[in-house]
């Protein structure tokens, strides 16, 4: 797993990550509401929570906005 992680880039790890909850979320909603199980197992699941939102949502660093990253 570390050599796979050495060969993407931070801004690419953190776009898998989106993606992972992103289809977690959408899952979730969807077997919610069918009554049936998820794929996965809740114990199984050990991926952070995105970071840097706001570098996400508008696209680049602020010069006045001075968040860690």
């Amino acid at each position: 797993m570390q050599s796979f992680k050495k060969k993407l880039s931070k801004d690419e790890i953190e776009f898998l990550r989106r993606a992972w909850w992103s289809y977690y979320i959408h899952e979730n909603g969807s077997y919610l509401f069918s009554l049936r199980y998820p794929p996965y197992q809740e114990m199984d699941i050990c991926v952070n929570y995105p970071t840097n939102d706001f570098f996400w949502k508008y696209g680049g660093q602020v010069a006045e906005c001075y968040l860690q990253r």
